[in-house]
């Protein structure tokens, strides 16, 4: 092996940890962990034989933008922009599998060791950082996170926390201290429809077209369409707000907008017409002086990764 070996992989967190695994092809059963690990747990922890190495995340949820190297010698430490750094020891043949507890796989080659067990050192390093301001919907903070793991040949040693700075909080924003309240929306798949509607309870709604929005008389509810995701798995959020807030979002379009009217402290969202799965979003105020403005946002239409909506409602002045 001359020079670092690098590989570029967005790994999925799952219950804040993937896992990395040292495998050999024809492998009847890899080391997999028992369970996923549970409390007070360290960047790294290495089981005792040295072949599983659990990863904690600071996502609970969703892709850690990865890179793997592997290096002849130690590469020079650096610490710079990283908020955590762990060593340990790993006891690795002919390739890293990574995984989670909801079995994302992803194989990576371990170069020159030509099918025989040894003991390499193993760096990780992680950072977050949140998304730029204006790229999403109000109240909304994304993170993302990048760990850097860094591997070469080496004696088994004990492990090692570098630097622990822990990470960077997000700070409050306008639109955040505004929230009233908020709740997922739970798509029935394949979905067709979602139905909002103001008051105590959830409503159906069975009239005019499914492939447009669709407005009650007596303007207490709305149905819009869901369509035209293909197999994508569908997520979705709603929050409430208690005054207007900006709509710029960069990386989300504006689905559909309107304006519901009524009394009620609840905005009830389901999906399908299906009142099973209908979820509710409690509203700051009984009875908004013009009606409450609704905003549908979506993303991933164009892309690989899932579709998402969000939904924010906050009363008309």
């Amino acid at each position: 092996m001359t020079g670092p070996h690098r590989h570029t992989i967005d790994v999925p967190a799952d219950h804040h940890q993937y896992w990395l695994l040292a495998t050999r092809p024809g492998d009847e059963e890899p080391p997999y962990p028992a369970e996923p690990k549970t409390g007070d747990v360290g960047l790294l922890d290495v089981s005792r034989k040295g072949r599983a190495g659990h990863v904690h995340t600071h996502t609970p949820y969703g892709d850690i933008h990865l890179a793997l190297e592997f290096h002849d010698h130690a590469p020079a430490l650096q610490t710079d922009g990283w908020h955590t750094v762990t060593e340990a020891s790993m006891r690795l043949a002919d390739e890293i599998l990574l995984t989670n507890p909801a079995d994302a796989e992803h194989t990576v080659p371990v170069p020159s060791t030509a099918g025989e067990w040894s003991w390499w050192r193993v760096r990780v390093h992680a950072r977050t950082q949140a998304a730029g301001e204006g790229l999403h919907p109000p109240g909304v903070h994304e993170e993302q996170e990048h760990h850097l793991i860094q591997l070469w040949p080496a004696p088994k040693g004990p492990a090692t926390d570098i630097i622990d700075r822990g990470p960077v909080d997000v700070l409050m924003t306008d639109a955040d201290e505004s929230v009233a309240g908020s709740c997922s929306i739970a798509f029935k798949e394949p979905s067709h429809s979602l139905t909002f509607a103001v008051g105590d309870r959830p409503r159906a709604f069975d009239a005019g077209p499914a492939d447009t929005l669709a407005l009650a008389d007596d303007g207490r509810s709305a149905r819009i369409p869901t369509t035209g995701w293909d197999d994508k798995t569908l997520f979705g959020a709603a929050v409430s707000f208690t005054r207007p807030l900006p709509t710029t979002a960069a990386q989300w379009q504006i689905d559909h907008a309107f304006t519901l009217h009524g009394p009620g402290t609840t905005m009830w969202i389901t999906p399908d017409e299906d009142l099973e799965y209908a979820d509710s979003v409690p509203l700051p105020m009984t009875v908004p002086e013009r009606g409450w403005h609704i905003i549908v946002y979506t993303r991933g239409r164009t892309d690989a990764g899932d579709g998402e909506y969000y939904v924010t409602v906050w009363p008309e002045s």
